[in-house]
């Protein structure tokens, strides 16, 4: 089985984007319960079956404002660490309505115009997208087998 290209690539963006809106609470010195309501907010939306947003509650209620605080300042300091949605295969999969829904919770535009300087090659005449795109993130991660490769 293969997980669609476009619900991964969107749903890694709304992802990563809600980490940077987080971030951004916290340098406007948002209240604790600000950011909590925002994540349930987002996890109800990107998670029609609640499991989410009931693990979030749980975690996040269990600490004090101090271990919060700590908790999401480490987070912003590693980039390989987000908030992450767990799915089960054909009992909770994630839905572009979904990604849709999350997307409006943290105002991330799914769909942009992409330039594409390589068609003419001239920074003068760049052309661009005709209509919006879908643009998604996809994190690069080695193989183990390509390292073991390389490492030969």
């Amino acid at each position: 089985m293969t997980g669609s290209i476009l619900y991964t690539a969107l749903g890694y963006k709304v992802i990563i984007e809600l980490k940077r809106y987080i971030e951004q609470m916290f340098k406007d010195n948002k209240s604790r319960k600000d950011v909590e309501n925002l994540i349930y907010k987002f996890f109800t939306a990107l998670d029609e079956s609640g499991k989410n947003t009931a693990y979030y509650k749980e975690k996040l209620s269990a600490m004090s404002d101090a271990k919060f605080k700590s908790y999401f300042q480490n987070m912003f300091k590693n980039d390989k660490a987000y908030l992450t949605l767990s799915v089960t295969d054909y009992e909770n999969d994630l839905t572009m309505e979904e990604i849709e829904a999350a997307a409006k919770v943290i105002n991330v535009p799914l769909f942009e115009y992409v330039s594409l300087p390589h068609i003419t090659m001239d920074k003068e005449r760049v052309v661009v997208t005709k209509e919006p795109v879908p643009v998604g993130y996809i994190p690069e991660k080695r193989t183990q087998q390509t390292i073991k490769f390389a490492l030969l």
